[in-house]
């Protein structure tokens, strides 16, 4: 599927959507660079979308190292906040509590929600949520999360580049995913779609592990009446794997980027990318332009 096909009325925007949560790792890196190459190959609007509603996890340095990794890769957004305080003045998530206690209701109006105190590992164990059969208390509703019905089979439609137009069967990607944490807070899922819209994102640009992620989203939007989320269009990318073949991530203490410059130029990461897109002559690309460069020579459905 070509994007000159796809019919907007506003302009072609992605995001780079990082989690103060931690410092970022070369997997991170990896994500920003791709997104970042394929606003440049569609002369794409690239929004930073930093995602802060957990505010129990963020930390003043892992903020900062979001700008800091952006400057070291050359990344320069065409919307969002340029610098920590001006995220903290005007593109915090805590601005928008307000649309995502609106959506939250709307769900809720629909029935499409349900209080449930089972964990996340009682879920992944069993498959079945037996709060459905029998509801907490509305007492105790207070510490308890809201999740989304999945129980019946939803078949969901998404384009995807490789895949064209696929079918996702929510229940058996995501059973019961959370919506409204026990604080009373949007969970991810939701802060997610309603940011994307709020910012005008058409183009989502996400790794391979996400897939649920994406399922869940679109459900929502489709409950929401979000149109332009519901016709986004979407990459899944392969993910850049440890050593050892597992998934780079923050809690498990990968290469972080924060120590990486400390080190290094960041002209391992474009080759290591340069060769996953398998542009001619990787070994010769150091940085952002050397790449957007060597990408011109091909025809983008090759790359993306």
């Amino acid at each position: 599927m070509l994007v000159e096909s796809l019919q907007w009325s506003k302009p072609l925007r992605t995001r780079i959507a990082p989690t103060p949560s931690g410092f970022l790792h070369i997997g991170n890196a990896y994500s920003f660079v791709l997104t970042w190459l394929w606003s440049q190959l569609h002369q794409a609007e690239l929004l930073l979308r930093i995602d802060d509603a957990d505010q129990q996890r963020i930390r003043p340095e892992y903020l900062e190292d979001i700008f800091y990794s952006l400057d070291f890769l050359g990344i320069v957004p065409s919307c969002g906040p340029s610098s920590v305080q001006e995220f903290l003045d005007k593109f915090s998530q805590t601005y928008r509590e307000d649309l995502y206690q609106h959506a939250i209701s709307l769900l809720k109006q629909q029935n499409a929600l349900f209080p449930c105190r089972c964990s996340r590992k009682q879920l992944q164990q069993n498959k079945l949520c037996t709060c459905l059969e029998s509801p907490p208390q509305a007492e105790s509703e207070q510490q308890t999360a809201w999740k989304l019905d999945t129980a019946q089979a939803l078949a969901l439609e998404l384009r995807d580049w490789q895949a064209g137009t696929h079918h996702l069967h929510l229940h058996h990607l995501a059973p019961y995913p959370s919506i409204q944490k026990r604080d009373g807070k949007a969970a991810y899922q939701l802060s997610s779609v309603i940011d994307d819209d709020f910012w005008g994102v058409n183009v989502i640009i996400r790794g391979a592990d996400l897939w649920a992620s994406t399922g869940i989203q679109l459900h929502l939007a489709n409950l929401l009446g979000k149109t332009e989320f519901q016709h986004a269009l979407f990459y899944h990318h392969p993910l850049i794997l440890s050593l050892n073949g597992e998934k780079l991530s923050k809690s498990k203490g990968d290469t972080s980027l924060h120590a990486y410059r400390q080190s290094a130029s960041a002209a391992p990461i474009f080759r290591q990318i340069a060769t996953f897109l398998q542009l001619p002559s990787a070994e010769k690309i150091t940085n952002g332009q050397t790449l957007l460069d060597a990408a011109h020579t091909l025809e983008w459905p090759k790359i993306f």
